[in-house]
């Protein structure tokens, strides 16, 4: 997933730049501080004693935006036509470019497993595709002629595909989809018992053909 968001961020700084602005990732670091009193090597790395050592956080600090930066702006003539550095915030305004969004939704589609894949195929009612690779050309296609609003419940789809249908080797225990269904108000337990009882009618039939067989 930290792979996926750093690429993401890259596709930004691109769209960014062709619209005039410079960006750049903003990076937290934490560390220590203080006078060095001596050092030596270790197979872990390089070890450090400090003296009146501090813990210090570096950066703009949580709650920043992952990306900072300016787009230049001419401004007034009566200021002598000087250029100065207008913040990043207009970015935020503007959202993500529609592009960098689908971008971001197809790159979550490659990475889900073909199972998966095909079980999302099958939910949206698409073409049935020929082996993985022409699943995957679906999906991408499907993608890219999405609006906003469908891209947001495609990657709702592709958080709890995994969890639908839990195998029992599998210790899956549908977090995501939990999660999705407190969102939305649907009451766990009373579609949990329905779905026993649908089980149990399911055995008894299976039973009572079973008897019917060797009869």
């Amino acid at each position: 997933m930290a792979h996926s968001h750093t690429a993401t961020l890259k596709l930004a700084q691109i769209e960014a730049t062709r619209r005039g602005w410079r960006l750049h990732i903003n990076t937290i670091y934490r560390g220590w501080t203080g006078d060095l009193v001596r050092q030596w090597p270790t197979r872990q790395g390089l070890m450090v004693e400090l003296r009146r050592a501090a813990f210090r956080v570096f950066g703009l600090g949580t709650g920043t935006l992952d990306l900072v930066g300016w787009r230049p702006l001419v401004i007034t003539a009566d200021m002598v036509g000087r250029t100065i550095a207008q913040a990043s915030e207009g970015l935020r305004e503007e959202g993500l470019p529609p592009e960098i969004f689908k971008l971001a939704v197809k790159t979550f589609w490659k990475r889900t497993w073909g199972d998966l894949q095909a079980r999302i195929v099958k939910w949206e009612g698409w073409e049935k595709p020929k082996g993985n690779r022409g699943r995957e050309d679906v999906g991408e296609k499907k993608i890219s002629a999405m609006e906003e609003a469908d891209l947001k419940l495609m990657l709702v789809k592709l958080a709890i595909a995994g969890d639908v249908e839990v195998q029992q080797w599998s210790g899956n225990k549908a977090e995501n989809l939990k999660a999705a269904a407190k969102v939305y108000g649907v009451d766990v337990k009373a579609v949990e018992k329905q779905a026993r009882a649908e089980i149990a009618v399911k055995k008894v039939q299976a039973k009572g053909k079973a008897k019917k067989e060797v009869a």
